[in-house]
């Protein structure tokens, strides 16, 4: 072993040996129980000390709505459940229109140009899709328009991707 890997051993052995010592023989130091009452009273202090201050800040009309709308009551369940979810998520781009099920899964910017991932091929705008009856519109980071060849419809479809 060379002196290098002593070196190292010696410093392990020396801080194992620190933190065996201050693990069971170190005294403890007192932990300082406070009465709850007061504890109370220095919350109490402590918020209405807060409260003069934010009376006394110069603060915008924006920022007291903000300190009004957040001192309101809150609502006992906070996740909203909307009626029509349900129907929302069975939604699919299949009801709308005869094409089968399309899923725009990737997009791609260079320059002007962009491309669009539509059941795995790639689509710039004005092109035709492969295994629809659809023409691509307009190509956008959240959404894909296509238009029908037999009718004329636009269809939007949503970006699925990750």
């Amino acid at each position: 072993m060379g002196i290098r890997e002593k070196i190292l051993v010696t410093m392990m052995v020396l801080a194992l040996a620190y933190g065996a010592f201050e693990l069971f023989y170190s005294p403890a130091d007192p932990v300082e129980e406070k009465d709850p009452e007061q504890e109370v009273q220095e919350a109490q202090q402590f918020s209405q000390s807060m409260s003069q201050d934010l009376q006394e800040a110069d603060i915008t009309e924006a920022q007291k709505r903000i300190l009004q709308a957040a001192a309101r009551d809150w609502p006992g369940e906070i996740f909203h459940e909307f009626p029509d979810a349900e129907l929302l998520e069975e939604e699919t781009v299949q009801e709308e229109t005869d094409f089968g099920p399309l899923r725009y899964s990737g997009y791609v910017q260079m320059g002007d140009q962009k491309i669009a991932i539509i059941n795995a091929r790639e689509y710039s705008r004005g092109e035709e899709l492969k295994d629809e009856p659809a023409r691509v519109v307009e190509i956008t980071s959240e959404k894909v328009l296509l238009e029908s060849l037999e009718t004329g419809q636009q269809v939007p479809v949503p970006y699925e991707g990750d």
